[in-house]
């Protein structure tokens, strides 16, 4: 068995019902479909039995919550890998194959990009800030935004729509039924893999409507965040205590890049060199690759702006290094990215002589 399909319920039957059906289409010989319905008040775990009699079907005695619901979901489960997915998350077609396909080496979880009913991006992966506060990378932008549309490591990927390896799921020990009810658990489970050197991603290519609020109501939502904050700082405060402080969406790109390359303190923006780009993403594995004009795979950011100029603009003093510039931006580049270190390719010795950190050394944010 490939994956298993973890769904936490606990009632609203409309919404669970339209979840249900997105998800079907995915189901097969390769992956199983595990309901927990957490004491639903409401009929839904009968509704449940006659709408999926396939699945495995988990009933809580009592309501315990989304974590320790997922967790008692994941040790009836079969497969190597676990997809948990919110009972208002609509997953979308080729979502767990592009999930299950993202997942290797270090990387054992890997998180939908979410989207409004509208098309839009919610969520594009998760950055946490200085006092804890966590934001939705993305929120607002086109899904085929080149700043959103390739593969790349986060602080974390909402539990929404997350595929994680089952084995390492529970070395870690699971969700933690501290955050029970609900929120953090996620955060703080993405941030347990890392402890251990491995790495959550967000998939571009895994796409999922999120009907937020949809299992549960707004005030309540609130009322749990600011609680289990103050679990969350007390635990991983020190992790982000040179983070900005985040206290609303930034409707200006350039602090929307700064959180979305957080983590990546080591940034190359090359021109049209698809080789060069592809070299300093393998050499420089902890580094943010920006390539412009061409692609050149999942993990590089690859944008083709129709004016340069205002795009360099956009992310003032974002890189550590500019490669293969042409000699009519040279201006431009002064301006935006003074600070770079200018090569022509990703074996120049300038880069490192310039202070560029050597492959394998980068600095983490």
């Amino acid at each position: 068995m490939k994956t298993s399909v973890v769904m936490a319920v606990h009632g609203n039957w409309p919404v669970v019902e339209r979840a249900l059906t997105a998800l079907r289409p995915a189901l097969g010989p390769e992956r199983e479909l595990v309901l927990v319905d957490d004491a639903s008040p409401d009929g839904t775990a009968e509704r449940l039995a006659e709408a999926a009699p396939e699945a495995t079907l988990v009933r809580n005695d009592e309501n315990i919550g989304f974590g320790p619901s997922c967790n008692a979901g994941a040790a009836r489960a079969g497969g190597e890998n676990l997809c948990f997915v919110n009972s208002d998350t609509l997953v979308g077609e080729g979502a767990l194959d592009a999930l299950e396909a993202a997942v290797g080496g270090k990387t054992v979880a890997a998180a939908a990009t979410l989207l409004e009913e509208d098309g839009r991006v919610q969520e594009s992966g998760c950055a946490v800030g200085r006092e804890g506060v966590t934001y939705p990378l993305g929120a607002g932008s086109s899904v085929d935004d080149p700043a959103w549309a390739f593969r790349r490591e986060v602080d974390y990927g909402s539990a929404a729509c997350l595929l994680v390896r089952r084995d390492t799921f529970t070395d870690a020990g699971g969700f933690d039924d501290g955050y029970a009810p609900g929120y953090y658990e996620d955060a703080d489970l993405c941030l347990r893999l890392e402890e251990r050197g491995l790495r959550t991603v967000v998939e571009p290519g895994a796409r999922a409507v999120h009907l937020q609020y949809g299992s549960g109501s707004r005030d309540r939502a609130r009322e749990l965040v600011a609680r289990n904050r103050k679990r969350f700082l007390r635990r991983w405060g020190d992790r982000f205590d040179h983070r900005p402080i985040v206290v609303a969406a930034h409707p200006w790109p350039h602090r929307q890049l700064a959180l979305r390359d957080a983590r990546t303190l080591t940034r190359f923006l090359v021109f049209e060199d698809a080789a060069s780009a592809r070299e300093l993403a393998d050499r420089w594995r902890g580094a943010r690759i920006t390539l412009l004009g061409v692609d050149a795979g999942p993990e590089i950011e690859s944008a083709r702006p129709q004016d340069v100029e205002p795009w360099l603009e956009e992310r003032r003093f974002h890189y550590s290094a500019v490669i293969a510039a042409p000699d009519d931006l040279r201006p431009a580049l002064e301006r935006s990215q003074p600070q770079a270190v200018h090569a022509y390719g990703s074996g120049d010795p300038g880069l490192v002589a310039g202070g560029i950190a050597p492959a394998g050394e980068e600095p983490r944010g």
